[in-house]
């Protein structure tokens, strides 16, 4: 698949990419490293939510338990959309939730650790 060999043209040190078609793989670059994927993953979080919210595992609008630190309570759907009233990257918020969007990892992982336990899936 020449998409696939292009990869082997980017100026990194290692890269990875599969196509998955039907039951049909394929692949170029190390499968078995470990590599960082960053705000990808809030794609992939977001994605699991979503499965999650369609096969009724959880609430678009149900609270995110344990109460977050700040004791205000943040729903699926503000985490989902960076409005939890959480910083970059701290435990506490730093506004009301809902009230403003700010692009948040923390907002992010605990949308993740909710999802996994209403789900009972790591």
């Amino acid at each position: 698949m020449r998409a696939l060999e292009l990869i082997d043209t980017w100026p990194v040190p290692v890269a990875a990419a599969a196509v998955i078609d039907n039951a049909t793989v394929w692949s170029r670059g190390p499968a078995d490293q470990l590599m960082r994927l960053a705000s990808v993953s809030k794609l992939i979080t977001a994605w699991a939510t979503l499965i999650a919210i369609e096969d009724g595992s959880v609430d678009l609008d149900g609270l995110v338990d344990p109460p977050n630190e700040s004791g205000v309570a943040v729903t699926v759907r503000q985490l989902l959309s960076h409005a939890g009233g959480y910083s970059f990257d701290g435990p506490i918020q730093i506004t009301r939730p809902g009230r403003n969007r700010i692009y948040s990892n923390t907002g992010y992982e605990l949308l993740a650790d909710h999802v996994a336990t209403q789900t009972g899936i790591p």
